[in-house]
């Protein structure tokens, strides 16, 4: 108002807040009018052409969706690389993509997975609100051998290494022969490994 050949920055108006964005112009964020509260908007820039419009634009934040690998009752598990938990990042309203986290990132000894929350479609938040993604996982079974004289032992089933969704049978371990008896499960006759020399095992 004090010189006809100037102009100023608007003092009574803010450019608005909008969650999870923030206005821009060349390339420059905006600064807010609160750091500690941003949605009290940000001030206007001191235009460089009273000529010339700025163009202000809103440019999304980058956000986090953390993955975390839990059992039933929402314990953390394991996987065979030792972590617990995977963090993926965006931009937000975009489409999250887990394909970094791999089959063998999901496999945890022990346990297989029933439920995987990246397999469905997941878009990136504001940032008002934390993102959490869960795969989850029921511990396997074993197999109970009881011998003839009544010691038990007890092998977990192994994982599929190429599904962690699956068990297999074990490789490298046999069930023992024991001389004048054929082990059983629920009445059927288990296979030897040599039916030509039973001391291999079953």
């Amino acid at each position: 108002p004090d010189d006809p050949a100037k102009i100023v920055t608007p003092t009574e108006s803010t450019v608005p807040y909008v969650a999870g964005y923030t206005p821009q112009v060349n390339g420059k964020d905006l600064t807010p009018v609160d750091a500690t509260d941003l949605s009290k908007g940000y001030n206007y820039p001191t235009p460089v052409d009273p000529g010339t419009d700025t163009a202000i634009s809103y440019q999304a934040n980058t956000q986090t969706i953390t993955v975390n690998l839990v059992d039933k009752n929402g314990n953390a598990v394991k996987n065979t690389a030792g972590q617990i938990t995977y963090s993926v990042t965006g931009k937000t309203d975009d489409t999250a993509d887990f394909s970094g986290i791999t089959t063998s990132d999901k496999l945890v000894k022990g346990y297989v997975l029933t439920k995987d929350g990246t397999t469905t479609t997941i878009t990136y938040g504001d940032g008002t609100i934390a993102q959490i993604v869960n795969i989850v996982y029921t511990p396997v079974g074993s197999y109970q051998t009881t011998s003839p004289d009544g010691t038990t032992s007890s092998l977990q089933y192994p994982n599929d290494a190429t599904d962690p969704t699956k068990i297999t049978t074990p490789a490298d371990t046999t069930v023992p022969y024991v001389a004048g008896y054929t082990p059983q499960v629920n009445g059927q006759k288990l296979t030897p490994v040599d039916a030509t020399d039973l001391s291999k095992g079953y």
